[in-house]
């Protein structure tokens, strides 16, 4: 990838990030207000290694999945339906139990990272977003300059959502 020259907008909380060699994921959790403790630095070495097309979706919505999810109070559950099929099914704490269905702080971040992602592109892959080619090895051939826009775009508007849904109680 090139480093283009383009205005900076004062008002971007990744594009620097970028410039300095961080991976999308790597910026929002830079970015994310509430991320800190010891958590954080084994948060930016998992996003790392899932980066650049690697996770086979963009690692913004990786990383804020996982942000999300380290930061849920696990007694927090009183939001979760009850539904009588699932129970009948499926044990307490197993997969689709009431336990372990749908945060709905997860599942909004995810809603809304996939809504903003589908205006625009044809899939949630970094290579779907970025139009850059992972597979042809390195350099990465991309069809302009690095940080590309739309990163810089999706990552400020994805660390803005997830700032506000880490901010509700």
């Amino acid at each position: 990838m090139q480093f283009g020259n383009e205005s900076t907008s004062s008002t971007s909380l990744t594009r620097e990030m970028f410039r300095a060699g961080r991976t999308c994921g790597e910026c929002l959790l830079l970015a994310a207000e509430q991320v800190d403790g010891p958590g954080k630095d084994v948060l930016l070495r998992a996003v790392k290694g899932l980066s650049a097309g690697r996770a086979g979706t963009c690692s913004l919505l990786v990383a804020g999945l996982l942000v999300i999810a380290e930061k849920d109070d696990p007694e927090s559950h009183a939001d979760i339906p009850y539904n009588d099929l699932l129970e009948t099914f499926v044990p307490d704490g197993g997969p689709g139990s009431h336990m372990a269905r749908g945060n709905h702080k997860l599942n909004e971040f995810k809603r809304r990272f996939e809504d903003r992602v589908r205006k625009d592109h044809k899939g949630m892959s970094c290579a779907d977003i970025t139009e850059a080619d992972w597979g042809s090895g390195l350099p990465v051939t991309s069809p302009g300059p690095y940080p590309d826009e739309t990163c810089v775009s999706l990552a400020d508007a994805t660390v803005s959502d997830l700032n506000e849904i880490l901010s509700r109680t």
